[in-house]
């Protein structure tokens, strides 16, 4: 993994050191757990790097029958040693249905000895070695609506093979200083919302997109002028 994403995590950590378990936001209304489908849930776990603080961390993806994000009790998540101890862990939630579980090195626990529970349910689990880079050839930025002085867009990342790729986090949208982003929203495995706000005036915008450590430059130009 890259500097990035060890720094990333190494921040997550240290935002949970003081207390293992966190609650979520108060804003966040538990689901019931019959809401989950836990055939279409899935966690993933990466081992963390050699340097880093953290022994591994968990992306969990938790969807309904539909296939939409849900949310559940923080309180419900439970983490078991290969002897049935139980692991403490740090959480934090990133967007509707998704969390990251980060397990301190100070467990002495390995990524390959964990099982996930949620509610005392097994969640589907995955073993990731690394997360894979996108590429600018194989990925995607395009317009989906223009109104209103306002861009909405579609960001398909794909590995070299144009395989989906997921991220521990939002990318980043590089753009000019007349531009703003108002939101970006992750929709899909690879796929992201993202709403930028431009002025009224006659312009060309560029974007470019940073994820994972890498640069993905000019990915859409987009010529506006006012009528």
């Amino acid at each position: 993994m890259s500097w990035l994403i060890t720094l990333s995590l190494f921040f997550l950590i240290s935002c949970a050191s003081q207390q293992k378990v966190e609650r979520a936001p108060a804003s966040i209304a538990p689901v019931k757990a019959l809401e989950i489908d836990y055939r279409k849930s899935l966690a993933q776990i990466f081992p963390g790097d050699a340097g880093a603080t953290v022994a591994a961390y968990l992306y969990v993806q938790l969807r309904d029958v539909e296939g939409n994000y849900v949310d559940a009790d923080p309180e419900g998540f439970r983490i078991q040693g290969k002897k049935g101890e139980n692991i403490s862990f740090g959480l934090e939630r990133m967007l509707t249905g998704r969390y990251y579980l980060l397990i301190d090195k100070t467990e002495g626990i390995k990524s390959s000895e964990i099982d996930l529970y949620l509610d005392e349910r097994p969640l589907k689990q995955q073993v990731k070695l690394h997360l894979a880079r996108p590429y600018r050839s194989t990925s995607g930025l395009k317009v989906m609506e223009n109104a209103n002085n306002r861009l909405t867009l579609r960001l398909e990342l794909r590995d070299e093979k144009g395989r989906p790729v997921e991220l521990p986090e939002a990318p980043e949208i590089l753009h000019d200083d007349v531009t703003q982003l108002e939101s970006i929203e992750h929709l899909g495995e690879g796929v992201w919302k993202v709403v930028m706000l431009y002025p009224q005036d006659n312009c060309i915008l560029y974007f470019s997109v940073r994820a994972m450590g890498t640069v993905l430059p000019n990915l859409l130009r987009h010529q506006h002028i006012e009528n």
